[in-house]
């Protein structure tokens, strides 16, 4: 193998090595240390008592720092996800959001069927799309308050050198009224 090797031009060995160098320093770098950050972190959402399935969950750091993520399975429960999927979370405070979302085709489209004509579906897709019309209607499951970090009312601390969960009790009802002292 050498003797073949110190056959190639010089500009050839020069660009192998940096090649590989920089392929050594890439898989040494930024991805090894995200994982070290974070801490192994799972969400459990309920409303009303019972598991709440399919609801994004998302944990917004408060002040500086990184968002972590995850979609919840029948019995309820997530694993959150920051850099890489299931890593977990960043130790820190955090604000929460849970959303639920119902999405269906837009029948006031009356769309083609694509499986009969893909060349009419699409045209008429990207027609729609350019006249400002919404291909899905998309619907909140959830009461509004959750889907925003300022109203949710939901809050998580991410603590180092321990499996955190965060527990996250929905209701369906409307939010109370502040009180007036």
């Amino acid at each position: 193998m050498w003797p073949k090797m110190l056959r190639m031009p010089i500009i050839v060995r020069l660009l192998l090595g940096v090649s590989i160098g920089c392929a050594v320093l890439a898989g040494c770098g930024r991805a090894q240390r995200w994982p070290a950050l974070t801490e192994p972190t799972t969400a459990v959402v309920r409303l009303d008592g019972k598991p709440l399935a399919a609801a994004l969950v998302v944990l917004g750091p408060v002040g500086k720092g990184y968002a972590a993520h995850g979609t919840t399975a029948a019995d309820g429960k997530a694993t959150l996800t920051t850099f890489r999927r299931g890593d977990g979370a960043v130790a820190g405070d955090y604000r929460v959001l849970v959303s639920l979302e119902e999405s269906r085709d837009n029948p006031a489209l009356k769309l083609p069927d694509p499986a009969i004509d893909r060349e009419a579906y699409n045209l008429a897709r990207d027609q729609a799309a350019q006249a400002g019309k919404s291909l899905y209607l998309v619907r909140q499951l959830l009461p509004e308050r959750y889907v925003s970090f300022d109203t949710s009312g939901l809050d998580a601390e991410i603590r180092r050198g321990v499996a955190n969960e965060v527990v996250l009790e929905l209701s369906s009802q409307s939010a109370p009224k502040p009180t007036k002292p």
